[in-house]
């Protein structure tokens, strides 16, 4: 990706709703949407989005984005479109929850509106995402879950020693936390979220995880984050898990009343 000049501009799009929220993509040559792997904006979450939905092209600075035959359509500040010069600040969506932000940004801005974006979305100790992220999201997956008859399973990890760590360790315990947090998710897949809920609380959202793996699957993740070396002399955490599943198919459930369970099942795990 090409460094911007100062004041040189260059088209962007960012995610203004759906499970993307946030992520900014610079319009470099061609950009393309859709549920493929190999979308630029790769949005599987959206079932009103095609396998290649619609693809947007710079020429002389200037975007346009063209529907490449999807089912659903591309709409530009509320009008269908097949084709479309996209002016600075024109709202583009998407399938059915997808809605992307066309905006000129030189290289301090773009810079700026990442750093904004990274300080509303994430925990700024981990870099993991945050609460109002984590239920912003965990509302989509649940109603993702039961369109489409899927397994979502959530997995809430408390680190039991967190104050003496803390204690220990002092404005360093968040760098080696933000350790442990990148190499747990190294670990998982893309579409896994893992978010910090409270200082010595992480949640994890696993999509169509079978019933039958759900322990094993937590445990495992557990046992790592307990056997994780941190720097020097650094003490081991320790960790407890509590798990619950929604299954694709049962009654509705709230955001609130998923997690409730996941909390009791981890109280259950420390004897409360």
């Amino acid at each position: 990706m090409a460094a911007l000049e100062i004041g040189e501009k260059r088209p962007c799009l960012i995610v203004i709703a759906g499970a993307r929220l946030g992520e900014i993509f610079p319009v470099e040559g061609e950009l393309l949407i859709g549920r493929t792997p190999d979308a630029t904006i790769c949005i599987p979450d959206d079932e009103g989005v095609s396998r290649q939905h619609a693809r947007v092209v710079t020429q002389d600075g200037v975007a346009s984005i063209v529907d490449l035959g999807s089912a659903n359509g591309i709409y530009v500040d509320d009008k269908r479109v097949t084709k479309s010069t996209l002016r600075d600040g024109a709202k583009i969506r998407v399938g059915q929850s997808t809605v992307l932000k066309h905006v000129l940004y030189d290289g301090i801005e773009e810079k700026a509106q990442r750093q904004l974006l990274m300080a509303a979305l994430r925990d700024p100790g981990t870099m993991a995402f945050n609460r109002r992220y984590f239920f912003e999201r965990l509302k989509q997956e649940l109603r993702f879950a039961s369109r489409h008859k899927q397994a979502l399973a959530l997995f809430l990890y408390q680190l039991e020693n967190y104050t003496a760590f803390r204690s220990e360790l002092g404005a360093g315990s968040d760098v080696e936390l933000k350790r442990l947090v990148q190499a747990t998710i190294k670990t998982l897949r893309t579409e896994d979220v893992v978010a910090r809920l409270e200082s010595d609380t992480f949640a994890l959202l696993v999509r169509n995880l079978p019933r039958q793996h759900v322990e094993s699957f937590g445990e495992r993740v557990r046992q790592e984050m307990e056997a994780f070396a941190f720097s020097g002399s650094t003490p081991r955490l320790q960790c407890a898990v509590g798990a619950a599943l929604f299954l694709g198919g049962q009654p509705d459930e709230s955001e609130n009343a998923f997690v409730a369970r996941a909390e009791t099942a981890l109280a259950q795990t420390r004897g409360g």
